[in-house]
């Protein structure tokens, strides 16, 4: 039976990160509607939304997954962005940002395992600048953290 919800938070989570695309959540959203005789209203929403604005979709999925916290789907998000960053080292300051804003509205207090998702956007910034490290340095690092999700 599949978990709705979770799926919902997971694919709100990645859209969030980057990850993945507004046509990889409506990809979904149409695999739950040809799965299902009566699907739920959100769901054909999803599958209108193929030209919105991502936040827009973010904003359904967040409805549907209301009692699932970006915790909970956190590190199997981050081993989709691992391959992401692979595929487009780019992504990696993107990645750095999102994760940074997780980071504080979870009130800076996150799992052991996800602590560093708080430090790779200040990394960023202070390797940008010249100030300590290098951006290779950060991107090496970043990559090193998702790989564990992988």
């Amino acid at each position: 039976m599949r978990d709705i919800p979770k799926e919902a938070a997971y694919y709100r989570e990645a859209l969030r990160l980057g990850a993945v695309s507004v046509e990889d959540v409506v990809s979904w959203s149409d695999s739950v509607i040809a799965e299902s005789s009566m699907p739920d209203i959100a769901f054909i929403e999803l599958s209108s939304m193929g030209k919105a604005h991502p936040l827009d979709l973010l904003h359904v999925l967040q409805s549907m997954s209301e009692n699932v916290s970006t915790i909970e789907v956190l590190a199997e998000v981050l081993g989709l962005a691992h391959a992401k960053l692979v595929a487009d080292p780019r992504y990696g300051r993107a990645l750095a940002r999102a994760l940074y804003g997780i980071y504080v509205e979870c009130g800076y207090e996150v799992p052991e395992q996800l602590r560093d998702i708080g430090w790779f956007d200040d990394a960023f910034a202070l390797a940008e600048q010249g100030t300590y490290g290098t951006v290779d340095r950060v991107q090496e690092e970043l990559l090193r953290f998702t790989k564990q999700f992988v």
